[in-house]
């Protein structure tokens, strides 16, 4: 495997996103440093290689290799918002920008980001089963009108 073509690849991830590699950076959980580094060779970690592949909605096997079928858009799901949030409700503690937080706030936050993905979850639950009740009631009317 050819570390060039690995910086390539993430590269382009990055220029098809039309993020800086600050923006990028700030997506991934890392600094604009490693980014740099990424793009010109350098393997990124195991955590880092998945959210840009998440990011990137293409697999780790591509992001690695370029082969074209190992580019199964394993994370079409996940449009770059949950991406967002997703990094959020399980930070990278290991990152700049989360190991200063001691344990104490740690644990907080991990309860806060419980608390928000459980209403978030009802939330969601509920704004479904009422697109589904309005989806009755306009096939009713359009059953109803159709007669």
């Amino acid at each position: 495997m050819q570390r060039v073509d690995v910086g390539g690849r993430i590269h382009s991830i990055r220029r098809r996103l039309a993020l800086s590699q600050a923006g990028f950076a700030q997506r991934i959980g890392v600094t604009k440093v490693s980014v740099a580094r990424y793009e010109s060779g350098r393997v990124p970690r195991a955590e880092v290689l998945e959210k840009i592949a998440q990011l990137g909605r293409v697999s780790i096997a591509w992001v690695l290799t370029g082969d074209n079928e190992s580019n199964i858009q394993t994370y079409t799901r996940f449009s770059p918002a949950v991406v967002d949030l997703l990094s959020l409700l399980e930070p990278d503690w290991s990152s700049k920008k989360w190991r200063g937080l001691s344990r104490r706030y740690r644990r907080r936050y991990e309860e806060r980001a419980r608390d928000v993905a459980i209403r978030a979850k009802h939330q969601l639950e509920e704004f479904r089963k009422f697109l589904e009740t309005e989806l009755s009631v306009a096939r009713l009317a359009r059953d109803k009108s159709a007669r």
